[in-house]
């Protein structure tokens, strides 16, 4: 789903937003529109969905945000991989790192304008944030006012200085109706802020008249003047027409200095905005209005300054606020809180999730304990984490005892588990009458547990992720007694990574299992013998390390991962997409690969052997409609004959620096109509019959030095190929006088290698730094929309 994909973007974008990537040109500028375009567009994106089923204009949206966000998917990729390739190697100024950067640069500029468009399309298809049935409910809920009702508020000091200094020199000296905005992500406490502004001593003694507006979604211009009238007047105003409203506003600001504050503005349309502001512009030199916001577009169509940009709290500023909601404002703060985090509670009235970080500290069964999450029946989202490595601090015992002693309520529906330490997993993981109520469970790098709870006999299991566990060798290993008993009845998402002994899904055999499973992820699983999958649309399969390849080598004769695509091959024979990426001893896709008839999108990434795709494969894909090649640097050309992929509408080559050539064949490829073309620098010219491609609409071609002579527009001499395409995009422009060599294939798959190295070492901030607690923020954000 597009919900999905597009918060994983945002979080990628973070790093972007916060300057680590300030070296590539534009990147954090154009970064930070896209964070907040792809946040407004996520908003709605439920609404979105339900509406596709009636309107082709709504499906048709969805499928071009869907191809934008694989589009900025791939760039990203790219940027961090160039970004670390270049860190050492290069000074900041050498001509091979400038190309690299402006490159980028423009890529991300191209992907921002074309999610901008999106974007500004989904205001006329009329989408909501939310769904209907809890919309007065959420009104009431997220109605605000200027009244403080915390007893303080932390981390937000400075930022109150900067929006008081605007409003008391700079907005003093405009002639004109001052518009200011605060922008930042929801919980960054843009409300609390303009709270503290207006509630300012300086503020009171400067505006005579003050006015605060929640506006939140529905930007109704009669029900905002009718709220500025009465907050004014002390009533309700006897008014019915919008003229008559206008004109009283017009009155009752006129010749005052006034600051009104507009909290929680969604809308984007700019015709509203101006008929709203026009009347408001009575006032005397320094009136001024301060708009809180989380989208950028709303700022730019409201504001006439630069707006105000809120970043997260500091760690100090987070355990203030965690400290005053725990205990009050004059609580102390307990010694065995903050060494445990648990002690306290015991009493404490939780909301639905906790999250409960460095077990490693709780040194024994009884102080866990005391935490008492049997008796949380509120509880529905628990996650508990052991920092560290598995052999670091504490032992594996004490980590067995604590997280036995952490016995949920039977209310769960959500738990995950990071890096614990011990061996066996606690006596109320077994017991399925505490676990059936789960829908999502994550279980992540909890290297020396051998053995899983009954999963598959969780009735409401949708979503399963298992990571980083050594010995595992089945993701449940029960016994199943009855003919009609099925496994895992209910799951639809799956993603197993980094289980280097599993062999099989049940240890059980003969059991039907998996029949609603459509979504699956498989990494660095050599030994992984797949059960039948007909159900499965969407797979990726990694290889990614040089141990699956030493794995691979038990019954892999080649070396090379193709027994285990044959695995898929023969299993999933409903994929409809398939991502292939990082077995790097690849050479050829097996032929078994031609039984994927249903197949509409192949991903392949990072194979840098791979030198071809069988004939007899492509003549197989019959329905395949997108075809992709990133980092493929031994691929030469395609198979002569493509006669097979009647339908395939888009084919890509991405850093494949070993393509000298594409296939006459192509001609056959009638419903081509989008063809991308991207740093293949051998790639000397297009095939002679390549203007017959009639429904070709649109030609990407950039970093392919060779072609630049032979596509210039009117004189190149494959220009008469391309001419007859619509949209043409070419770049062949280098910011040096010389083309830099061309990456050779060993550096580019040490460049590969480095990836996983290159993650771990980032800074806290970087979005993969702590998979896990993105994938519980994920959960959390799901949760929100959805309501």
């Amino acid at each position: 789903m597009a919900f999905d994909l597009v918060g994983t973007l945002i979080s990628q974008l973070t790093p972007y937003v916060q300057e680590e990537y300030a070296t590539f040109k534009d990147v954090n500028k154009f970064a930070e529109k896209l964070s907040s375009n792809l946040t407004a567009i996520r908003a709605v994106l439920k609404d979105a969905d339900e509406k596709q089923i009636t309107s082709d204009a709504v499906k048709d949206w969805l499928q071009k945000l869907t191809d934008a966000a694989h589009v900025l998917e791939d760039i990203l990729d790219e940027c961090s991989i160039v970004s670390e390739a270049y860190r050492e190697k290069f000074s900041i100024i050498h001509p091979k790192k400038l190309y690299a950067r402006r490159s980028i640069g423009k890529k991300m500029k191209n992907v921002a304008e074309r999610i901008d468009a999106i974007a500004e399309e989904r205001v006329k298809f009329g989408l909501n944030p939310g769904t209907m049935e809890h919309r007065l409910e959420d009104d009431v809920w997220r109605q605000t006012t200027s009244v403080i009702t915390e007893p303080q508020i932390h981390g937000r000091d400075a930022d109150r200085e900067k929006v008081v200094e605007f409003l008391l020199k700079h907005a003093c000296e405009r002639d004109e109706l001052s518009v200011y905005s605060i922008v930042g992500h929801g919980g960054y406490g843009k409300t609390a802020l303009a709270q503290l502004v207006f509630n300012d001593e300086r503020v009171n003694a400067h505006f005579p008249l003050k006015i605060w507006v929640c506006v939140s979604d529905d930007f109704n211009i009669t029900k905002l003047f009718r709220s500025i009238i009465e907050i004014v007047d002390g009533k309700n105003p006897d008014l019915i027409s919008l003229e008559s409203m206008q004109k009283k506003v017009q009155q009752i600001l006129q010749t005052k200095r006034y600051l009104l504050v507009l909290d929680d503005v969604w809308s984007e349309d700019p015709e509203k905005w101006s008929r709203f502001k026009y009347p408001l512009q009575n006032g005397t030199k320094g009136a001024s209005i301060l708009v809180t916001t989380r989208l950028e577009t709303v700022a730019n169509i409201v504001g006439n300054h630069p707006a105000h940009h809120l970043v997260g709290l500091s760690d100090d500023d987070i355990w203030s606020l965690f400290r005053q909601q725990a205990f009050g404002p004059n609580g102390e703060e307990r010694a065995e809180l903050a060494r445990f985090g648990l002690a306290e509670l015991h009493t404490l009235q939780l909301g639905g999730k906790l999250h409960i970080k460095c077990l490693e500290n709780v040194a024994n069964e009884s102080d866990a304990r005391r935490a008492n999450l049997i008796g949380k029946k509120e509880l529905s989202h628990l996650y508990l984490s052991w920092s560290g490595d598995a052999n670091s601090q504490g032992t594996g015992t004490s980590a067995e005892q604590v997280l036995e002693a952490l016995e949920p309520h039977t209310n769960l529906k959500y738990f995950g588990m990071k890096g614990y330490k011990g061996i066996k997993i606690p006596n109320w993981m077994r017991n399925t009458s505490i676990l059936e109520g789960l829908v999502e469970v994550i279980l992540y790098k909890c290297r020396n547990c051998d053995r899983l709870p009954p999963l598959g006999k969780l009735p409401c299991l949708t979503t399963l992720y298992v990571s980083g566990m050594r010995d595992v060798k089945y993701i449940d290993d029960d016994l199943y007694e009855g003919a009609t008993k099925k496994a895992f009845p209910s799951l639809k998402k799956m993603s197993l990574h980094d289980l280097p002994n599993l062999e099989r899904v049940l240890k059980a055999e003969g059991v039907e299992m998996l029949s609603q499973l459509s979504d699956l992820s498989i990494e660095r699983i050599p030994k992984l013998a797949f059960p039948s999958l007909p159900s499965v649309e969407t797979l990726r399969a990694s290889g990614n390390t040089k141990d699956l390849s030493e794995s691979l080598s038990e019954r892999d004769s080649n070396n090379d991962g193709a027994s285990f695509l044959k695995g898929i091959a023969a299993s999933m024979h409903n994929l409809k997409k398939l991502v292939i990426e990082n077995f790097y001893e690849l050479k050829v896709l097996p032929n078994e690969l031609n039984s994927l008839s249903s197949l509409q999108e192949l991903y392949i990434s990072g194979c840098f052997k791979l030198e071809s795709l069988p004939e007899c494969v492509l003549q197989g894909l019959s329905s395949l409609q997108v075809l992709r090649f990133l980092f493929c640097s031994s691929l030469k050309s395609l198979p002569a004959g493509m006669k097979g992929l009647t339908c395939l509408e888009s084919l890509g080559f991405t850093l494949c620096s070993g393509l000298k050539s594409l296939p006459e064949g192509m001609t056959s490829l009638t419903s081509l109509q989008k063809l991308e073309i991207n740093s293949c620098r051998e790639l000397a010219s297009l095939p002679a019959s390549f203007k017959e491609l009639k429904n070709l609409h649109e030609l990407r071609i950039s970093m392919c030095p060779i072609l630049e002579k032979k596509c210039k527009k009117e004189t190149g001499e494959e220009w008469h190929k391309i001419a007859h395409v619509p949209k043409l995009e070419l770049e062949f422009e280098y910011p040096f006088e010389h083309e830099p060599e061309s990456l050779f294939h060993g550096e580019v798959m040490s460049l590969w290698n480095k990836r996983k190295q290159f993650w771990r070492k980032k800074p806290k901030q970087s979005w993969l730094y702590n998979e896990f607690d993105g994938m519980v923020d994920d959960v959390t954000n799901a949760e929100l929309i959805n309501r």
